[in-house]
């Protein structure tokens, strides 16, 4: 084709012919109509081609073997009534990148770049976004979310930015300190107190759901538990310790609490993996009804495209059938009219040779009313009196 009107040799012109031939690439696939008209199926095998010019043309593959550069993807046009427009819009868009390197390295390796030359090359293409992106929106979609990770990022560093005792302000802020649920142990007793009610056992129990209480002032001082020396014959054995911490009138309501708790918060927790389980359901059900659903146009709209053809092909059969029944009875009207012909034909024949007979008769009659009119007439007898004559002379000289 146009290839060998223009050689690039450094790398600034090939990367300035690779994006020639890309926006003209581009144009062709995003104004569609004529792009799509050029494209038809009962044409010979026809290819893209992209031009320094930022032109495009689709035109046949180049008739030299092997091709001054490399050619494009060959028959793009058999597949544009079989598949999608998006579908094959993408299918030449992705030939078309191929198609795009291939050109640029091949100027590459035909003015000898070296390893630099060719990565330093590749680094600015790879710069661009494809012609496959461009054309189904991915290119978009990547510069929104560089654009919002941008974003992310300076909000980040903003944030590291505020002096250390604004952020100490925002980690903990001034609020009263929350009671801690902990064992504060009796040296008297040896004995655990429970600890407070929480909000869920609240709740539970039909008490009215608020925040939990406060204590007025600072935190309660953390009591030190001893530590037990286990060698120590003073100390009761375990079991009696066990007996007499059952027989506590407060165990079983500290059980009875925490077992109701944590019986609550493992409900909770089912209930909201249920949740999420439901809500992914019920995403990958819309998710797969949108997929069914392009499927079903796309089906929908292939029925019309076969109904259509079928209607065509209808029509264009009762055509053939009106023509030929329009021949058959042109063909009996010839063969009536031969017929017709045919019968004249045998009448004339019947008739010359009744004519023949009668004139061949009459010439036969005339014939012999001739020789009787002769044998009777004067000249007859002349004639026989010199044949007679001369047959007497003539046997006289013999004689």
């Amino acid at each position: 084709m146009e290839g060998g009107l223009f050689n690039p040799r450094t790398v600034e012109e090939v990367f300035g012919d690779f994006k020639g031939r890309r926006n003209g690439l581009i144009k062709a696939l995003t104004t569609v109509e004529d792009f799509y008209r050029q494209c038809h199926p009962e044409k010979e095998n026809l290819c893209l081609y992209g031009l320094p010019s930022e032109q495009w043309e689709v035109n046949l593959p180049a008739e030299e073997v092997p091709p001054e550069l490399p050619e494009p993807a060959l028959g793009i046009n058999f597949a544009r009534d079989s598949m999608q427009e998006k579908d094959w819009l993408s299918l030449v868009a992705v030939h078309s990148d191929a198609w795009l390197l291939a050109v640029a390295f091949y100027f590459g390796s035909r003015f000898g770049f070296d390893k630099a030359d060719r990565k330093r090359l590749f680094n600015m293409i790879n710069e661009l976004p494809t012609v496959f992106e461009v054309v189904t929106g991915a290119a978009k979609k990547q510069q929104k979310e560089k654009s919002s990770v941008s974003n992310h990022s300076s909000n980040k560093s903003k944030s590291n930015s505020k002096p250390q005792g604004l952020e100490s302000q925002e980690k903990y802020p001034k609020s009263q300190p929350e009671y801690e649920e902990e064992e504060v142990f009796d040296e008297e007793s040896s004995t655990s107190r429970p600890p407070p009610p929480s909000p869920i056992s609240q709740r539970r129990q039909g008490d009215s759901p608020g925040p939990s209480p406060r204590p007025p002032g600072p935190f309660p001082p953390r009591v030190t538990p001893e530590v037990v020396d286990l060698e120590d014959d003073s100390i009761p054995p375990i079991a009696s310790i066990i007996e007499d911490f059952e027989r506590c009138h407060l165990v079983p309501s500290i059980v009875g609490k925490y077992r109701g708790d944590v019986e609550f918060d493992e409900g909770m927790k089912a209930l909201e993996l249920l949740t999420l389980k439901t809500l992914s359901v019920a995403r990958g059900l819309s998710l797969q009804g949108m997929d069914e659903s392009h499927k079903m146009a796309g089906l929908v709209e292939a029925v019309g495209l076969r109904d259509k053809k079928l209607s065509d092909a209808e029509v264009a059969r009762a055509q053939v059938l009106k023509e030929r029944d329009d021949a058959r009875l042109e063909l009996r009207k010839a063969q009536d009219e031969i017929g017709i012909a045919k019968d004249e034909a045998k009448e004339l024949k019947l008739e010359l040779e009744q004519l023949k007979r009668d004139m061949e008769s009459k010439i036969e009659g005339a014939r012999v009313s001739a020789i009787e009119d002769f044998e009777k007439s004067e000249e007859m007898d002349r004639l026989k009196g010199e044949y007679t004559s001369g047959s007497y002379l003539r046997a006289l000289k013999e004689a």
